[in-house]
């Protein structure tokens, strides 16, 4: 089952979904497979995310990551990036999930058995660590 009841609910009603005009970083998200497309906010306090927000369209799958991401971003530092997304990476791929920090992140783990829709779930996560996380 590719749709996990929390994947359905964060489509319904996302966290954090509307444009932040004053935000520090604007980052594009567009996958050219299918169309799906956000802009993630980050408006910073020192290092700090202060706020975070998403807007723009996609399947229920790109929206409830992106949406799961930016909740996950408010008030902690851009390095803290780094640890979500390596549990991200354990999610889609073949690892064992048993000791994710973060267990709201094993609503994606059914996209292991629809690789094209693993592009889906990290759209939102590639875009940052692209845009503002650079190279680790």
């Amino acid at each position: 089952m590719l749709y996990h009841p929390l994947i359905l609910k964060l489509n319904k009603n996302p966290h954090h979904f509307h444009k932040l005009e004053s935000a520090d970083y604007i980052i594009k998200a567009y996958n050219p497979l299918c169309g799906d497309q956000f802009t993630i906010y980050l408006q910073m306090d020192g290092e700090v995310i202060q706020e975070a927000a998403f807007h723009g369209y996609g399947c229920a799958v790109s929206k409830a990551s992106t949406s799961m991401l930016v909740q996950k971003l408010e008030g902690r530092k851009l390095e803290d990036f780094k640890g979500l997304m390596e549990e991200l990476e354990l999610v889609v791929g073949e690892a064992d999930t048993g000791l994710l920090q973060h267990e709201d992140l094993k609503a994606f783990e059914q996209v292991r058995d629809f690789a094209g829709r693993i592009s889906c779930v990290r759209l939102g996560w590639d875009a940052l660590r692209d845009s503002v996380i650079g190279d680790w």
